[in-house]
């Protein structure tokens, strides 16, 4: 009887062990999925344009920090087009590969993107109703930053701004940050100016409307040891009325 017992484990260990190699194909199976599917996710930082369908389409440059939760979209978008930057926050769903993003820029209106996944680009169509105008529409293409996120910008710097035709003046710029937005204060041409702003990935906006009610948006990158970019002064009806350059040490 003892024997048939030992004959009876040693074969439930044969057992054992043939099965062991598929339940451990099946593990490592599993987390090649999971490791995909976090390569290929809708989130993170993408950048891109978009296109207008019409005989001569406008082209826009757009960057997105899209964070998941769940089946929901948050984030931020930014939009660069005909010299004026327009940002705003995120809301959308995703299902798989594909997903509705809706940003809601401030001074151009709401857009609505419809995107599918493939690597890590996204790419589809969107449609926009401008503030007090008509709607349009075209086609989107974003490809994703793997391995970007935003940086912490806290603190006061200092340097110069540089209207064109005009010589430097000293600047000044106070950030406060939340995540991806920005509070802004500073001084700017001798006066002093609060402003918001977005940081997505190693790219910053923010803008101040003036006391001439003309407003004055700065964009650029920022390093380990500076920021840097143009900026953009338009009147209340979008006109461009100059541009320059800023920099300040971190």
């Amino acid at each position: 009887m003892r024997m048939r017992n030992r004959g009876l484990a040693a074969a439930a260990g044969f057992a054992a062990l043939a099965v062991l190699p598929m339940a451990l194909a099946g593990c490592a199976g599993g987390g090649g999925e999971a490791a995909a599917d976090r390569a290929t996710s809708i989130s993170g930082v993408f950048e891109g344009s978009q296109t207008q369908t019409r005989a001569v389409g406008d082209t826009g440059a757009v960057d997105m920090d899209i964070k998941p939760a769940g089946s929901s979209l948050s984030g931020v978008g930014r939009l660069t087009l005909n010299s004026q930057v327009f940002t705003g926050p995120i809301s959308g769903t995703r299902s798989g590969n594909s997903a509705v993003i809706d940003v809601a820029y401030g001074g151009y209106g709401p857009a609505e993107y419809n995107v599918t996944l493939s690597g890590t680009k996204l790419t589809g169509s969107y449609s926009h109703t401008a503030t007090g105008g008509a709607a349009d529409g075209g086609t989107i293409t974003l490809a994703g930053d793997l391995g970007v996120s935003s940086p912490t910008i806290m603190g006061t710097s200092t340097g110069t701004t540089t209207d064109f035709g005009f010589p430097a003046s000293p600047f000044s710029v106070t950030l406060v940050q939340n995540g991806d937005n920005v509070a802004v204060s500073g001084i700017y041409n001798g006066a002093n100016f609060t402003g918001t702003g977005v940081i997505i990935g190693s790219k910053l906006t923010f803008s101040t409307v003036l006391a001439d009610t003309t407003t004055v948006t700065f964009t650029g990158d920022v390093g380990s040891n500076r920021m840097f970019g143009s900026y953009n002064i338009n009147a209340t009806d979008g006109t461009l009325v100059n541009h320059g350059l800023w920099v300040v040490g971190r």
